[in-house]
Protein backbone atom coordinates (compact mmCIF):
# COMPACT_ATOMS: atom_id res chain seq x y z
CA UNK A 1 0.00 0.00 0.00
CA UNK A 2 1.21 3.54 -0.43
CA UNK A 3 0.72 5.58 2.49
CA UNK A 4 1.16 9.62 2.56
CA UNK A 5 3.01 11.33 5.10
CA UNK A 6 2.52 15.05 6.28
CA UNK A 7 6.46 16.19 5.52
CA UNK A 8 9.69 15.51 6.97
CA UNK A 9 9.48 16.65 10.66
CA UNK A 10 13.12 15.71 11.64
CA UNK A 11 15.91 14.51 10.51
CA UNK A 12 16.21 11.58 7.87
CA UNK A 13 18.91 8.86 8.42
CA UNK A 14 18.02 7.70 5.01
CA UNK A 15 18.91 10.96 3.39
CA UNK A 16 21.88 11.12 4.92
CA UNK A 17 22.83 7.22 3.72
CA UNK A 18 21.95 8.42 0.28
CA UNK A 19 23.49 11.89 0.53
CA UNK A 20 27.24 10.01 1.42
CA UNK A 21 26.74 6.79 -1.05
CA UNK A 22 26.42 9.56 -4.18
CA UNK A 23 29.03 11.59 -2.86
CA UNK A 24 31.51 7.94 -3.09
CA UNK A 25 29.54 7.36 -6.23
CA UNK A 26 30.73 10.60 -8.17
CA UNK A 27 34.04 9.73 -7.08
CA UNK A 28 33.89 6.67 -9.09
CA UNK A 29 32.04 7.76 -11.46
CA UNK A 30 34.90 10.58 -12.40
CA UNK A 31 37.71 7.71 -11.65
CA UNK A 32 36.07 5.36 -14.37
CA UNK A 33 36.30 8.49 -16.86
CA UNK A 34 39.84 9.93 -16.02
CA UNK A 35 41.52 7.07 -18.50
CA UNK A 36 38.51 6.14 -20.34
CA UNK A 37 38.90 8.08 -23.96
CA UNK A 38 42.68 6.93 -23.32
CA UNK A 39 42.31 2.75 -23.57
CA UNK A 40 41.13 0.54 -27.05
CA UNK A 41 37.40 0.21 -27.32
CA UNK A 42 36.41 -3.37 -26.30
CA UNK A 43 39.52 -3.93 -24.21
CA UNK A 44 39.74 -5.23 -20.67
CA UNK A 45 40.90 -1.61 -19.29
CA UNK A 46 37.72 -0.03 -21.53
CA UNK A 47 35.33 -2.66 -20.35
CA UNK A 48 35.74 -2.15 -16.73
CA UNK A 49 35.64 1.37 -16.95
CA UNK A 50 32.46 1.01 -18.52
CA UNK A 51 31.10 -0.91 -15.90
CA UNK A 52 31.88 1.15 -12.97
CA UNK A 53 30.48 4.27 -14.82
CA UNK A 54 27.47 2.29 -15.48
CA UNK A 55 27.06 1.41 -11.97
CA UNK A 56 27.07 4.63 -10.34
CA UNK A 57 25.34 6.70 -12.85
CA UNK A 58 22.50 6.98 -10.37
CA UNK A 59 24.74 9.60 -8.13
CA UNK A 60 23.41 13.41 -9.26
CA UNK A 61 19.89 12.24 -10.10
CA UNK A 62 19.83 11.05 -6.11
CA UNK A 63 21.49 14.19 -5.27
CA UNK A 64 18.96 16.36 -6.88
CA UNK A 65 16.38 14.15 -5.04
CA UNK A 66 17.78 14.70 -1.86
CA UNK A 67 17.59 18.44 -2.09
CA UNK A 68 14.18 18.17 -3.60
CA UNK A 69 12.77 16.51 -0.50
CA UNK A 70 14.77 18.64 1.78
CA UNK A 71 13.51 22.13 0.07
CA UNK A 72 10.26 20.78 -0.74
CA UNK A 73 9.33 20.12 2.19
CA UNK A 74 10.42 23.22 4.76
CA UNK A 75 8.57 26.59 4.83
CA UNK A 76 11.16 28.99 2.99
CA UNK A 77 10.91 32.70 1.86
CA UNK A 78 12.28 33.97 -1.21
CA UNK A 79 14.15 36.20 0.38
CA UNK A 80 15.66 33.73 2.55
CA UNK A 81 16.29 31.35 -0.39
CA UNK A 82 18.42 34.14 -1.87
CA UNK A 83 20.09 35.88 0.85
CA UNK A 84 21.46 32.19 2.34
CA UNK A 85 20.85 29.21 -0.14
CA UNK A 86 21.68 30.79 -3.59
CA UNK A 87 24.46 33.28 -1.84
CA UNK A 88 26.24 30.30 -0.50
CA UNK A 89 25.94 28.20 -3.85
CA UNK A 90 27.58 31.33 -5.47
CA UNK A 91 30.24 32.03 -3.13
CA UNK A 92 31.20 28.39 -3.37
CA UNK A 93 31.62 28.73 -6.73
CA UNK A 94 33.59 31.70 -7.20
CA UNK A 95 35.99 29.75 -3.97
CA UNK A 96 36.41 26.77 -5.26
CA UNK A 97 36.87 27.95 -8.80
CA UNK A 98 39.61 30.32 -8.06
CA UNK A 99 41.12 27.76 -5.98
CA UNK A 100 41.19 25.12 -8.89
CA UNK A 101 42.49 27.51 -11.26
CA UNK A 102 45.14 29.13 -9.46
CA UNK A 103 46.26 25.51 -8.28
CA UNK A 104 46.45 25.05 -12.28
CA UNK A 105 48.88 27.68 -12.96
CA UNK A 106 51.22 26.83 -9.67
CA UNK A 107 51.75 23.04 -10.88
CA UNK A 108 52.27 24.50 -14.44
CA UNK A 109 48.98 22.26 -15.66
CA UNK A 110 47.54 25.73 -17.41
CA UNK A 111 49.15 29.17 -18.22
CA UNK A 112 47.36 32.16 -16.90
CA UNK A 113 45.33 33.84 -19.96
CA UNK A 114 43.94 29.75 -19.83
CA UNK A 115 43.57 30.36 -16.41
CA UNK A 116 41.06 32.90 -15.97
CA UNK A 117 38.95 31.39 -18.70
CA UNK A 118 38.97 28.26 -16.69
CA UNK A 119 38.12 30.28 -13.42
CA UNK A 120 35.04 32.17 -15.30
CA UNK A 121 33.71 28.46 -16.69
CA UNK A 122 34.54 26.54 -13.19
CA UNK A 123 35.96 23.18 -13.11
CA UNK A 124 33.52 20.53 -15.04
CA UNK A 125 32.09 19.15 -11.82
CA UNK A 126 30.86 22.60 -10.96
CA UNK A 127 28.33 22.66 -13.38
CA UNK A 128 26.30 20.76 -10.60
CA UNK A 129 26.11 24.09 -8.57
CA UNK A 130 24.76 26.28 -11.45
CA UNK A 131 21.72 23.57 -11.67
CA UNK A 132 21.34 23.76 -7.89
CA UNK A 133 21.11 27.05 -7.99
CA UNK A 134 18.56 27.00 -11.16
CA UNK A 135 16.47 24.77 -8.81
CA UNK A 136 16.74 26.53 -5.47
CA UNK A 137 14.97 29.46 -7.87
CA UNK A 138 12.34 27.70 -8.63
CA UNK A 139 11.17 26.47 -5.54
CA UNK A 140 8.17 28.91 -4.89
CA UNK A 141 6.78 28.12 -7.66
CA UNK A 142 7.39 24.22 -7.18
CA UNK A 143 6.21 24.38 -3.90
CA UNK A 144 2.75 25.95 -4.79
CA UNK A 145 2.69 23.11 -6.99
CA UNK A 146 3.45 19.97 -4.97
CA UNK A 147 1.22 21.47 -2.14
CA UNK A 148 -2.09 20.02 -3.64
CA UNK A 149 -1.16 16.27 -3.90
CA UNK A 150 -3.29 15.93 -7.33
CA UNK A 151 -1.14 18.63 -8.61
CA UNK A 152 2.02 17.02 -7.41
CA UNK A 153 0.81 13.78 -9.45
CA UNK A 154 0.05 15.65 -12.46
CA UNK A 155 3.40 17.06 -12.43
CA UNK A 156 5.11 13.63 -12.21
CA UNK A 157 3.25 12.26 -15.14
CA UNK A 158 4.12 14.77 -17.19
CA UNK A 159 7.71 14.86 -16.28
CA UNK A 160 7.83 10.92 -17.37
CA UNK A 161 6.49 11.20 -20.32
CA UNK A 162 8.27 14.34 -21.60
CA UNK A 163 11.57 14.44 -19.79
CA UNK A 164 12.29 10.94 -19.88
CA UNK A 165 10.45 8.45 -22.08
CA UNK A 166 9.60 10.54 -25.34
CA UNK A 167 13.48 11.89 -25.33
CA UNK A 168 14.38 8.07 -24.62
CA UNK A 169 12.46 6.37 -27.35
CA UNK A 170 13.15 9.03 -29.81
CA UNK A 171 17.40 8.48 -29.01
CA UNK A 172 16.51 4.66 -29.42
CA UNK A 173 15.13 5.38 -32.98
CA UNK A 174 17.73 7.57 -34.06
CA UNK A 175 20.33 4.96 -33.59
CA UNK A 176 18.92 2.83 -35.49
CA UNK A 177 16.84 4.72 -38.01
CA UNK A 178 17.78 8.50 -38.34
CA UNK A 179 14.56 9.20 -40.52
CA UNK A 180 12.13 7.91 -37.49
CA UNK A 181 14.31 9.71 -35.10
CA UNK A 182 14.45 13.06 -37.12
CA UNK A 183 10.54 12.85 -37.33
CA UNK A 184 9.57 11.82 -33.76
CA UNK A 185 12.20 14.46 -32.24
CA UNK A 186 10.56 17.04 -34.87
CA UNK A 187 6.87 16.17 -33.18
CA UNK A 188 8.53 16.50 -29.51
CA UNK A 189 10.31 20.10 -30.78
CA UNK A 190 7.01 20.89 -32.07
CA UNK A 191 4.95 20.11 -28.82
CA UNK A 192 7.64 22.97 -26.99
CA UNK A 193 6.76 21.45 -23.58
CA UNK A 194 9.38 22.55 -21.32
CA UNK A 195 8.10 22.98 -18.08
CA UNK A 196 8.59 19.67 -16.35
CA UNK A 197 12.02 18.96 -18.44
CA UNK A 198 15.71 18.83 -16.61
CA UNK A 199 16.42 18.17 -12.99
CA UNK A 200 13.17 19.43 -11.81
CA UNK A 201 11.91 16.59 -12.33
CA UNK A 202 14.17 14.58 -10.02
CA UNK A 203 13.71 17.69 -7.60
CA UNK A 204 9.87 16.98 -7.72
CA UNK A 205 10.37 12.99 -7.18
CA UNK A 206 12.63 13.33 -4.26
CA UNK A 207 10.02 15.26 -2.81
CA UNK A 208 7.07 13.27 -4.21
CA UNK A 209 8.93 9.71 -3.16
CA UNK A 210 9.73 11.60 0.20
CA UNK A 211 6.02 11.38 1.62
CA UNK A 212 4.72 8.61 0.47
CA UNK A 213 5.80 4.92 2.04
CA UNK A 214 6.00 1.84 -0.47
CA UNK A 215 5.27 -1.69 0.53
CA UNK A 216 4.54 -4.88 -0.53
CA UNK A 217 4.15 -6.14 -4.35
CA UNK A 218 4.84 -2.04 -5.02
CA UNK A 219 8.16 -2.33 -2.85
CA UNK A 220 8.89 -5.66 -4.84
CA UNK A 221 7.56 -4.09 -8.13
CA UNK A 222 10.31 -1.06 -8.04
CA UNK A 223 13.25 -3.20 -6.75
CA UNK A 224 12.71 -5.42 -10.32
CA UNK A 225 12.30 -1.97 -12.14
CA UNK A 226 15.61 -0.60 -10.32
CA UNK A 227 17.30 -3.76 -11.29
CA UNK A 228 16.57 -3.86 -15.15
CA UNK A 229 17.37 0.03 -15.19
CA UNK A 230 20.90 -1.02 -13.58
CA UNK A 231 21.20 -3.77 -16.00
CA UNK A 232 19.97 -1.96 -18.85
CA UNK A 233 22.97 0.45 -18.01
CA UNK A 234 25.69 -1.65 -17.34
CA UNK A 235 25.54 -3.19 -20.57
CA UNK A 236 24.66 -0.39 -22.79
CA UNK A 237 28.30 -0.24 -24.31
CA UNK A 238 27.57 -3.76 -25.47
CA UNK A 239 24.11 -3.69 -27.04
CA UNK A 240 24.46 -0.06 -28.28
CA UNK A 241 27.11 0.49 -31.58
CA UNK A 242 30.00 1.95 -31.71
CA UNK A 243 30.89 5.20 -32.64
CA UNK A 244 34.51 6.59 -33.24
CA UNK A 245 36.79 5.60 -29.79
CA UNK A 246 33.45 5.38 -27.35
CA UNK A 247 30.37 4.39 -27.79
CA UNK A 248 26.68 6.37 -27.76
CA UNK A 249 25.90 7.74 -24.27
CA UNK A 250 22.06 7.69 -25.02
CA UNK A 251 21.59 4.84 -22.03
CA UNK A 252 23.85 6.87 -20.03
CA UNK A 253 23.39 10.25 -19.94
CA UNK A 254 21.25 11.06 -16.31
CA UNK A 255 17.34 11.51 -17.90
CA UNK A 256 17.20 8.34 -19.82
CA UNK A 257 14.67 6.01 -18.49
CA UNK A 258 16.96 3.20 -17.06
CA UNK A 259 18.92 5.83 -14.60
CA UNK A 260 15.86 7.56 -13.89
CA UNK A 261 14.28 3.97 -12.94
CA UNK A 262 17.77 3.32 -10.68
CA UNK A 263 17.89 6.28 -9.00
CA UNK A 264 14.18 6.75 -7.78
CA UNK A 265 14.48 2.80 -7.01
CA UNK A 266 17.46 3.47 -4.75
CA UNK A 267 15.35 6.72 -2.80
CA UNK A 268 12.60 4.44 -2.55
CA UNK A 269 14.19 1.54 -1.18
CA UNK A 270 16.50 4.06 1.86
CA UNK A 271 13.57 5.58 2.23
CA UNK A 272 11.13 2.63 3.32
CA UNK A 273 14.28 0.80 5.11
CA UNK A 274 13.48 -0.66 8.48
CA UNK A 275 16.56 -0.71 9.51
CA UNK A 276 17.18 2.98 8.71
CA UNK A 277 14.14 3.55 10.45
CA UNK A 278 15.10 2.17 13.35
CA UNK A 279 18.20 4.26 13.44
CA UNK A 280 15.96 7.59 13.48
CA UNK A 281 12.70 6.57 15.22
CA UNK A 282 13.45 4.45 18.18
CA UNK A 283 12.66 5.88 21.55
CA UNK A 284 15.57 8.11 23.19
CA UNK A 285 14.67 6.51 26.57
CA UNK A 286 15.32 3.42 27.15
CA UNK A 287 13.74 0.84 29.70
CA UNK A 288 15.62 -2.13 30.67
CA UNK A 289 12.61 -3.72 32.20
CA UNK A 290 10.79 -4.07 28.72
CA UNK A 291 13.93 -6.01 27.36
CA UNK A 292 15.60 -2.89 25.51
CA UNK A 293 19.06 -3.33 25.14
CA UNK A 294 21.03 0.25 26.38
CA UNK A 295 23.87 -0.63 24.61
CA UNK A 296 22.50 -1.72 21.40
CA UNK A 297 20.62 2.10 21.46
CA UNK A 298 24.05 3.77 22.21
CA UNK A 299 25.47 1.82 19.11
CA UNK A 300 22.64 3.10 17.13
CA UNK A 301 23.27 6.46 18.52
CA UNK A 302 26.99 6.51 17.13
CA UNK A 303 25.83 4.96 13.74
CA UNK A 304 23.12 8.22 13.44
CA UNK A 305 25.96 10.78 14.37
CA UNK A 306 28.50 9.41 12.23
CA UNK A 307 26.37 9.45 9.38
CA UNK A 308 24.79 12.93 9.92
CA UNK A 309 28.70 14.03 10.31
CA UNK A 310 29.69 12.19 7.11
CA UNK A 311 26.55 14.12 5.64
CA UNK A 312 27.43 17.17 7.04
CA UNK A 313 31.08 17.21 5.33
CA UNK A 314 29.95 15.29 1.85
CA UNK A 315 29.02 18.82 -0.42
CA UNK A 316 32.66 20.06 0.83
CA UNK A 317 34.37 16.66 -0.19
CA UNK A 318 32.29 16.81 -3.61
CA UNK A 319 33.35 20.24 -4.24
CA UNK A 320 37.10 19.08 -3.07
CA UNK A 321 37.55 15.64 -5.00
CA UNK A 322 38.52 16.22 -8.14
CA UNK A 323 41.54 18.08 -7.00
CA UNK A 324 42.53 15.21 -4.36
CA UNK A 325 42.34 12.93 -7.67
CA UNK A 326 43.74 14.94 -10.00
CA UNK A 327 46.88 15.85 -7.55
CA UNK A 328 47.35 12.37 -6.43
CA UNK A 329 47.47 11.72 -10.49
CA UNK A 330 50.01 14.85 -10.41
CA UNK A 331 52.48 14.24 -7.69
CA UNK A 332 52.31 10.46 -7.01
CA UNK A 333 51.60 9.55 -10.24
CA UNK A 334 48.75 7.43 -9.27
CA UNK A 335 45.73 6.88 -11.60
CA UNK A 336 42.92 4.20 -12.91
CA UNK A 337 45.82 2.83 -14.95
CA UNK A 338 48.48 2.60 -12.47
CA UNK A 339 47.20 -1.06 -11.81
CA UNK A 340 44.74 -3.45 -12.71
CA UNK A 341 41.64 -0.55 -12.89
CA UNK A 342 39.33 -3.61 -11.45
CA UNK A 343 41.18 -2.78 -8.37
CA UNK A 344 42.11 0.64 -9.01
CA UNK A 345 38.80 2.50 -9.34
CA UNK A 346 37.46 1.72 -6.00
CA UNK A 347 41.05 2.01 -4.15
CA UNK A 348 41.53 5.60 -5.39
CA UNK A 349 38.00 6.07 -4.76
CA UNK A 350 38.51 4.87 -0.97
CA UNK A 351 41.84 7.20 -0.82
CA UNK A 352 39.84 10.12 -2.03
CA UNK A 353 36.80 9.59 -0.27
CA UNK A 354 38.89 9.76 2.84
CA UNK A 355 41.34 12.64 1.92
CA UNK A 356 38.33 14.90 0.54
CA UNK A 357 36.26 14.14 3.89
CA UNK A 358 39.08 15.23 5.63
CA UNK A 359 39.75 18.27 4.40
CA UNK A 360 35.88 19.15 3.82
CA UNK A 361 35.98 18.54 7.95
CA UNK A 362 38.95 20.89 8.28
CA UNK A 363 37.07 23.52 6.30
CA UNK A 364 34.03 22.94 8.55
CA UNK A 365 35.95 24.04 11.62
CA UNK A 366 37.08 26.97 9.95
CA UNK A 367 34.78 30.17 10.72
CA UNK A 368 33.32 32.33 7.78
CA UNK A 369 34.57 29.45 5.51
CA UNK A 370 32.21 26.85 7.09
CA UNK A 371 28.95 28.89 5.99
CA UNK A 372 30.03 29.70 2.19
CA UNK A 373 32.27 27.07 0.82
CA UNK A 374 31.23 23.82 1.87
Amino acid sequence: MIHYEKKVAKRETYLDCLRIMATFAVMILHLASQNWYAVEVGTYEWRVFSFYDGMVRWAVPVFVMISGALFLNRDISINKLFKINVTRIAVAFVFWSFLYAAVNVVTGRSELKTALREFVEGPPHLWFLFMIIGLYILVPLLKKIVANDEMAKYFVLLSLIFTFILPYVTAILSLYSKKLGSIAGQIITNVDFNFTLGYVSYFVYGYYFSRININGKRKLIVCLLGIAGQLVTLFAYVILPVSEKYTSSVLHANMTVNVMLVSVALFILFKNSKRLSNICDRPCDYDESNGENPDLNTTMDNVANVLKMLSKYSFGAYLVHVMVIVQMNHILGLNTLSFDPALSVPVIGMISFVISYVISGILHHIPVLNRYIV
